[in-house]
């Protein structure tokens, strides 16, 4: 009995399929070395998608950024911004205080 043939997942086949894919999207698509790179020109917060080009898995990476205000102990002209203590900080990175 013959094993039924599986698609080619070569990098081309996998970066042709990627941009017939995203085609007319608006998206951008930029080669690295062993990934596809795609990302939003117009909301780059979104993150971005990496396809790796030997297996074509799809992994999502994206970077939350929030305004906390100054440092506590750093004078500051602008009165209404809040302090941040380093506790905060703390907890943001470690989990702990």
């Amino acid at each position: 009995m013959t094993e039924p043939s599986r698609p080619a997942r070569t990098p081309d086949k996998i970066r042709a399929t990627a941009a017939a894919l995203l085609e007319g999207s608006g998206l951008h698509i930029e080669q690295r070395r062993r990934e596809l790179i795609v990302t939003n020109p117009r909301d780059p917060e979104t993150g971005q998608v990496c396809i790796t080009l030997d297996d074509a898995h799809v992994i999502w990476e994206r970077t939350r950024t929030s305004y906390w205000g100054h440092l506590e102990g750093v004078t500051c002209h602008d009165l209404d911004t809040p302090t941040v203590q380093v506790n905060q900080i703390i907890q943001a990175l470690t989990s702990r205080m």
